[in-house]
């Protein structure tokens, strides 16, 4: 079953003809080294992950089974309800959808078509609060922003506003983690903001640790508080404690080429036993297991995220 393989030979195919084609290195990914699995037996674990993929969002599970499409690659994630209840979409015209349970029914809100920007899904799942950008149709001259919030009820899609209050853009949205409250980034404030009086306290900082937050990727197993730590370009250690290391997945050979910022490894998480570790190499969504280092290849894709 644990037959290992050599995944390295076609980077290193890449970089040849790139460097040949532009004169620069193109770098390398490098290679995992750790034993890896032909198939994913060796995974007895049924989470739920959600991968991003070029065709769109994939929901499967850890062991490889019970893959589903939810969205195609038209459109893109927003926000979504803890429950999975409601989803909120956008497209590349920035046109706001709201999609009722996974892959569900979509249905375009017309009030923000070309202007949705950031947008935030409450704890309950039942408003959803979005605020806009400037028209874009306009001439760059003519072009005003605000931080105008739109409020939508999740059942009935009827759109209310909380007045603008000044020329800021508000970049960033969030829920309070009891839902009284949202949160709102601007390029130079932070607010505190009552959805009922409409009401705006300007803060110091972000208050992050209040945020209500749907998606995990956690790095730390709340049931040992054993971490996953990024060591640079070789790859995810396991730290217990503070002086017990492991070594968990292994990258060589990584080579960096003209303006290559990216992540040897990237969205590595826990899986909610603790056993497993999803995280992303070269293109595609891998799993390792805690215990034994074994890694197996579970979807080619991107970000990914669980409940």
């Amino acid at each position: 079953m644990n037959a290992t393989r050599n995944i390295g030979g076609l980077a290193m195919a890449g970089l040849l003809v790139s460097t040949f084609l532009t004169g620069c290195p193109a770098g390398s990914s490098g290679q995992i080294t750790n034993e890896q699995a032909d198939n994913l037996d060796f995974v007895d674990e049924k989470q739920v992950v959600f991968v991003e993929t070029d065709g769109g969002l994939i929901r499967i599970q850890v062991d490889g089974t019970e893959k589903r499409k939810i969205y195609g690659s038209e459109y893109s994630f927003q926000a979504v309800a803890s429950d999975q209840s409601l989803w909120a979409l956008g497209d590349s015209e920035s046109n706001l959808f709201l999609m009722y349970g996974p892959g569900g029914e979509l249905h375009r809100v017309s009030q923000l078509d070309k202007r949705s920007s950031s947008v935030a899904i409450s704890p309950d799942g039942l408003r959803v609060a979005v605020s806009r950008h400037a028209n874009f149709d306009l001439a760059q001259s003519a072009r005003i922003n605000d931080d105008r919030i739109y409020l939508i009820d999740a059942q009935s899609r009827e759109v209310t506003q909380l007045k603008p209050t000044s020329a800021e853009w508000l970049t960033r949205l969030d829920w309070s983690k009891d839902g009284t409250a949202l949160y709102g980034s601007s390029h130079d404030r932070n607010f505190r903001i009552d959805p009922l009086s409409n009401a705006r306290e300007t803060l110091a900082t972000f208050p992050v640790d209040d945020t209500h937050v749907t998606r995990k990727a956690p790095r730390e197993c709340a049931a040992t508080g054993a971490r996953l730590v990024m060591r640079n370009d070789e790859g995810v250690d396991i730290h217990r404690g503070e002086d017990e290391v492991e070594r968990l997945v292994v990258i060589e050979g990584r080579e960096r080429g003209f303006h290559d910022y990216q992540a040897s490894v990237g969205n590595f998480f826990f899986t909610e036993s603790c056993n497993y570790v999803v995280f992303v190499f070269d293109g595609a969504v891998w799993l390792a297991d805690v215990k034994t280092k074994v890694v197996g290849r579970l979807i080619e894709g991107g970000r990914t995220w669980r409940f």
